[in-house]
């Protein structure tokens, strides 16, 4: 977030038309109003960012609501973070432009990880912070749009198989199957 504001800030053609703050206790309709009021402020307002995948969704449902469903370029350009079900049905329909998806299940593999080394008394290993872990990138940052949407009920695959990497580490180091 910081680094996107920042780089709005340093291109004199860009005007941000307003920042707003998802409220967590109403993230849906609380964006959907926030989303309505920007367009109806200013329809011609070129892109929306969200920074969660909840609020991504809901605000491009009320964006395309507003705007007739325009698709980019015609329309705003929607992006957001997570391609779930629901995010890659919307990049199918074109109400989302693209979101930002990285393997999450990573994080859960290396803490699960980190436990069982620990529990062994064998080293705990760092976590991933960008070179690695055992020699392997654990997470793969790739950009969705709809000429690389994963059909409906699929998901990205991430470019290294954390949770074939892990069951194979875990079946040579403790014997699990």
């Amino acid at each position: 977030t910081d680094a996107l504001t920042a780089a709005l800030k340093s291109n004199p053609s860009i005007k941000n038309a307003g920042e707003t703050t998802v409220d967590s206790t109403n993230p849906i309709a609380g964006t959907q109003q926030q989303v309505i009021a920007q367009y109806t402020k200013d329809p011609s307002t070129k892109g929306y960012w969200f920074a969660y995948d909840s609020p991504g969704a809901a605000g491009a449902q009320a964006l395309a609501s507003k705007d007739g469903g325009k698709q980019w370029p015609s329309g705003p350009l929607v992006v957001t973070f997570h391609d779930d079900q629901q995010a890659n049905g919307l990049i199918s329909k074109g109400q989302i432009t693209a979101v930002a998806d990285v393997n999450y299940d990573a994080s859960s593999f290396e803490a699960a990880n980190a436990v069982a080394q620990y529990i062994a008394k064998k080293p705990v290993p760092p976590s991933d912070k960008g070179s690695g872990l055992y020699g392997h990138p654990m997470y793969s940052y790739q950009i969705i749009t709809k000429a690389n949407n994963p059909p409906a009920g699929k998901f990205v695959q991430p470019k290294f198989d954390v949770v074939s990497f892990f069951t194979q580490l875990w079946h040579k180091e403790f014997g699990l199957n």
